[in-house]
């Protein structure tokens, strides 16, 4: 259906735009790792899910997450000034946090913020003197704090009775109500749970507050708070994932236009070029060949690395980026395109010349800057009108020709040499 020059000119045209693509990723990876994108992304999405300042502070900083180049314990009180400085803290290299970690480290904060549930009591038996009856209520404490039972309350109220000394009787049973009054309020008798439910009660930012109480106390056994609380941080992270690809998508959009831009690669005067000269059409095929029989690590399937193997952000990583970036841009000059820009004035005599011996108008020729900002060229000729530059058409064209090359490179490299490989590789027979 189509003789072999259009496929040589659409091979041609598809392996640039497989390198165009080759070199966005990678200066798409500099980019990453010079401004340690991924780690921002991950702060900002703990922050999303975390709105509690105080909270916020302490998980960014809690050891376990080690998201901020700062410290601090679950348990230190921070002022309002204190919490900002930790949140607003340089991120680490971090790029990925284990959902059982988060839960971990989130559990251990809300626990930080609450005395002991059972504090007022046990601290109201041990001022009973040593005696049978301190031995009792110190091992029905013990019970309660296992597992709540109706029975074990009452066992202590009846043990309560028989204290001799009134004020540290009214102490017991002044501990012994806050512990009901409190499972009362959290509605649930599971003691693994009060902890992390009364330290929601804590919470200073009521839209947290109100997110925490949805998540756990439905929950009937700690387990399956913790399952759900894992739950809300994976959904958390797929939408921080959907806005650092769309974050990506933007720079990807900004970074093809300005290469195609800088390297002038204009879709519609290389496909005329290819059409042209076959040797030059010739020759990538060729390079086509190559890259399909030698696939770089830019167009095969991306592989995740292990959580804590990620070296983003790393002066290694860097310097690798850079690295690729230069090799890319080697290959694409060693090619010999006609890209790149050039600004030659250009003269009466010029166009003469060029006209006699059949070459192509220096007027139209859309590397050459000089065109783009003059209106025409003086006829140095006794007789004669000066000669016009197709301004409006040059500018249309190179306008379509960089537009094209820039959504051609946006749409990836694997995109491209997936197409590549199907029209290049010879069909077995």
């Amino acid at each position: 259906m189509f003789n072999s020059a259009i496929i040589e000119v659409a091979i041609g045209l598809i392996f640039v735009f497989c390198l165009m693509a080759i070199l966005v990723t990678q200066i798409n990876a500099f980019i990453i790792n010079i401004l340690n994108l991924r780690a921002k992304q991950l702060k900002e999405g703990l922050q999303d899910l975390i709105t509690d300042p105080d909270i916020q502070a302490k998980l960014l900083a809690h050891p376990l997450i080690n998201m901020v180049k700062t410290t601090t314990l679950p348990e230190i009180d921070l002022s309002i000034t204190a919490a900002a400085q930790i949140t607003n803290t340089e991120e680490t290299k971090l790029t990925y946090i284990e959902p059982r970690t988060f839960v971990a480290a989130l559990s251990d904060v809300l626990v930080s913020q609450i005395d002991t549930l059972y504090n007022k009591l046990q601290n109201g038996a041990d001022d009973i003197p040593n005696s049978d009856e301190k031995s009792k209520i110190r091992e029905l404490i013990r019970v309660l704090r296992s597992g709540f039972s109706e029975q074990t309350i009452r066992d202590l109220r009846a043990a309560f009775s028989v204290v001799a000394d009134p004020e540290s009787r009214a102490k017991l049973l002044k501990g012994l109500e806050d512990v009901e009054e409190t499972l009362d309020k959290l509605n649930f008798k599971n003691d693994q749970l009060v902890p992390l439910l009364e330290g929601v009660n804590k919470i200073g930012d009521q839209s947290f507050q109100k997110v925490m109480e949805t998540i756990l106390t439905t929950a009937r056994t700690l387990e399956e708070a913790e399952a759900r609380l894992e739950s809300w941080f994976n959904d958390g992270m797929n939408r921080a994932t959907d806005q650092f690809k769309r974050r990506i998508q933007y720079i990807t959009l900004a970074v093809s236009l300005t290469l195609a831009i800088i390297l002038n690669v204009d879709t519609l005067h290389l496909a005329r070029t290819l059409w042209e000269d076959p040797i030059l059409r010739s020759e990538l095929v060729a390079q086509a060949n190559i890259l399909v029989a030698n696939p770089p690590i830019e167009v095969l399937p991306e592989v995740t690395p292990e959580p804590g193997t990620s070296t983003e952000g790393s002066i290694a990583a860097v310097i690798e980026s850079a690295q690729a970036i230069d090799e890319t841009v080697q290959q694409l000059i060693e090619l010999q395109l006609p890209i790149g820009w050039e600004s030659i004035a250009i003269t009466s005599e010029m166009i003469e010349t060029s006209r006699m011996l059949g070459l192509a108008d220096p007027l139209q020729n859309p590397r050459n800057l000089w065109n783009f900002y003059h209106t025409s060229v003086e006829n140095t000729a006794e007789s004669g009108e000066d000669y016009e530059i197709p301004l409006l058409s040059l500018w249309l064209q190179k306008i379509v020709g960089i537009l094209v090359t820039t959504i051609a490179a946006a749409q990836g490299a694997p995109f491209w040499f997936d197409l590549l490989n199907r029209i290049a590789r010879p069909k077995p027979s």
